[in-house]
């Protein structure tokens, strides 16, 4: 633990911002109270299937927050503004709906999409990875970077569904494939629009021999039809 006066000091001259609106903190959290009470901080418990309409068998995935308003620009600053903070509190909040989802003992080993060593090197994390950690450390199991992406492809945003499956195709490869073996895998990514990347990132895991694979993530974007519990 830091000791006090330390704390102190940094405080001073970095003082903590709600992680959500930027509100300056004069207490020890990542929430201001203004957002911790508000509606949409509150995690829900939505269930996306991955992998439909590609014909497979559909991956479970499990998300506290939809891909909209305050825990989008959360996300976004995670991602691209180094506010790595953000990646306790939705790691938190990811395993507290997935214990709700899940039986104990449904998880083996946690992993996450990775990222190209290019890309990570640009931003200095892997925003997926810092998620999977905190569950982790949440759920009481290891985390093992069971994928590497070994081939760079187009910026997902830019493709409609059909090319953004077709993009990750061959992009993701298991580091050493008898690690996965008979695992039970939970992977983690920041952000599911149509699902495509970890739909293909669960497909290479399964094709390794992995015994089951069930998805997280902080935001994904919700259709109607999907369910919230």
């Amino acid at each position: 633990m830091r000791h006090p006066f330390l704390q102190a000091l940094t405080d001073l001259f970095f003082p903590r911002r709600c992680i959500f609106c930027g509100a300056l903190l004069s207490y020890d959290g990542i929430l201001c109270r203004e957002c911790e009470n508000d509606p949409q901080i509150q995690p829900r418990l939505f269930r996306k299937w991955l992998n439909r309409e590609a014909g497979g068998n559909p991956i479970l995935c499990i998300v506290p927050y939809r891909y909209e308003g305050k825990p989008r620009d959360a996300i976004h600053a995670l991602k691209f503004h180094r506010k790595t903070a953000a990646a306790d509190f939705f790691g938190n909040r990811m395993a507290l709906t997935l214990r709700h989802a899940l039986p104990p003992g449904s998880v083996d080993v946690i992993t996450c999409v990775p990222m190209s060593r290019k890309k990570e090197r640009e931003r200095g994390y892997n925003q997926a990875e810092l998620l999977a950690k905190s569950v982790g450390r949440e759920y009481g199991l290891p985390y093992e970077g069971l994928l590497e992406k070994f081939r760079e492809n187009r910026i997902q945003h830019d493709l409609d569904r059909e090319e953004r499956v077709q993009n990750v195709k061959g992009v993701y490869r298991v580091r050493r494939p008898g690690r996965a073996v008979g695992k039970r895998i939970l992977l983690v990514d920041d952000v599911i629009t149509t699902g495509s990347t970890c739909g293909e990132c669960a497909h290479v895991l399964l094709e390794a021999g992995a015994r089951e694979v069930i998805c997280a993530a902080a935001t994904a974007v919700i259709r109607e039809k999907e369910s919230e519990n």
